[in-house]
């Protein structure tokens, strides 16, 4: 994955603040920026991975009345605790157990997206659509650093006319921790926008200080997919216990030293060589290496396997936004706001993932606290097999305009599937349901052929 993932997008320069999900209103036709909270936005994106997420209301059968039978309840209390021990044999480390000084990610997409919205019986759109997105995620102590930059253009059949559009947002933001045994820090973020019929770009910087931090876990998460095959084949006669997965989890991570001290020919010889002694230390090989069928899993969790970003942290972060230009030229500059960002993600287990985000917005004047932008989200990510993710995402955007005004409230669902067809090819299929404010429910439905570059 996702997300992720700077510290988000956020509310176009010269509008009175609106609330955002994840950079865009939850009625607006664009899709918003992606899946990662590591990244800044909520999650790997909806821009390119679909979706977000949502609470159903199913109705269940009442359950019958009087206790539950003794034996039912002694065969359910069996049937947990074998549940549990299984799961605590099959998991010799935690997500938590991996610690790096330096975690980095990145990722390029490129999309092609057919796009059909519906609100009752009205079409709002019929468009297709090109994009382009980057992710760069850098963290260490005593400085870390992100970049995210979206690209959009689409076409669309509207009043018996092709209509065409275009976007580019970018956000780039630097960190500077406190010391290096603390999460204390202070930001910097600068976000830009542009969108065709804009006077000029909207431009924003902001100034925060906050606590806390995010691991990449990618790295842990594949050492713990090698252990599996490794059991399931028989190269490993059980589980690799957990100083062992933590070894070949930080050789994993040191690709890039292998390729710059052997060479980008030879260099997979060592790393493979690396992983081959940490498995043998672990003293559970069942022949004298890990043979050729353990260096074909290897091969093939490294560089065939499909595996999101596995991100843990959490965030909390204050600051101060300044509105340098606005897409209107005649329009006034916005007085600074207080800008307040909460983010949190961890793996639930290693085949999920859950992000959330919360952002508050409002005015630094005799207004704070009455007026203000509130928008949140939470996605969870779940890979159904190595060629299959499931991803669902529910945002929720409350906005107050005025003193005394009553507070709009838009809601958002975004349920998907993501499909991989060839190794760095993707289907992604969402189904986008969104209540704007005042509005009907409107349904959407979208066919996304996603490429990851890097």
């Amino acid at each position: 994955m996702d997300p992720p993932w700077s510290p988000g997008t956020v509310a176009r320069g010269g509008q009175q603040c609106p609330s955002q999900m994840n950079g865009h209103r939850l009625g607006s036709r664009k899709w918003p920026r992606e899946q990662n909270p590591a990244y800044g936005r909520l999650l790997p994106s909806l821009a390119r991975d679909g979706a977000r997420a949502s609470n159903l209301n199913v109705k269940r059968p009442p359950r019958p009345r009087g206790r539950t039978p003794a034996r039912a309840r002694l065969a359910l209390t069996i049937c947990l605790g074998v549940a549990f021990a299984t799961a605590a044999m099959a998991q010799t480390v935690s997500v938590r157990d991996y610690k790096t000084p330096v975690s980095r990610a990145r990722s390029l997409f490129g999309d092609l997206r057919y796009t059909y919205e519906r609100a009752d019986t009205t079409t709002l759109a019929n468009d297709g659509r090109v994009g382009l997105s980057y992710d760069l995620f850098y963290e260490s102590l005593p400085f870390a650093y992100s970049l995210t930059a979206l690209g959009e253009w689409s076409r669309a059949w509207v009043e018996d006319e092709f209509d065409t559009a275009y976007s580019v947002d970018a956000t780039a933001r630097a960190k500077a921790y406190a010391s290096r045994t603390h999460d204390l820090f202070a930001a910097f973020t600068a976000d830009e926008s542009v969108t065709r019929g804009d006077d000029r770009p909207a431009t924003n910087v902001t100034l925060a200080v906050g606590w806390g931090r995010f691991i990449d876990a990618t790295a842990l998460r594949k050492a713990v997919r090698i252990d599996t095959y490794f059991v399931d084949e028989g190269v490993t006669t059980a589980r690799m216990p957990r100083e062992s997965l933590l070894a070949i989890a930080h050789i994993i991570e040191s690709k890039r030293a292998y390729r710059q001290d052997h060479g980008a020919d030879t260099y997979r010889k060592y790393w493979f060589g690396a992983i081959e002694a940490a498995a043998a230390a672990s003293g559970v090989l069942a022949g004298d290496g890990i043979g050729a069928a353990g260096a074909f899993r290897v091969e093939e969790v490294l560089f065939r396997e499909n595996i999101g970003d596995r991100f843990y942290g959490f965030e909390f972060a204050s600051g101060v936004r300044h509105d340098l230009t606005s897409p209107d030229s005649t329009a006034d500059r916005i007085a600074p706001r207080v800008d307040v960002t909460a983010r949190y993600a961890r793996p639930i287990r290693w085949s999920t993932q859950i992000d959330a985000r919360a952002r508050l917005n409002a005015p630094l004047d005799s207004d704070v606290g009455r007026v203000f932008d509130l928008d949140a989200s939470a996605g969870y990510l779940y890979e159904l097999t190595n060629r299959v993710d499931f991803r669902l995402e529910y945002a929720i955007d409350v906005h107050r305009p005025a003193v005394g005004a009553d507070a709009l409230l838009s809601h958002a669902v975004l349920p998907s599937f993501l499909l991989y067809l060839e190794d760095q090819l993707r289907l992604v299929a969402t189904v986008r349901l969104i209540k704007p404010v005042h509005e009907e429910w409107r349904q959407e439905v979208a066919l996304t052929l996603n490429y990851k570059a890097l």
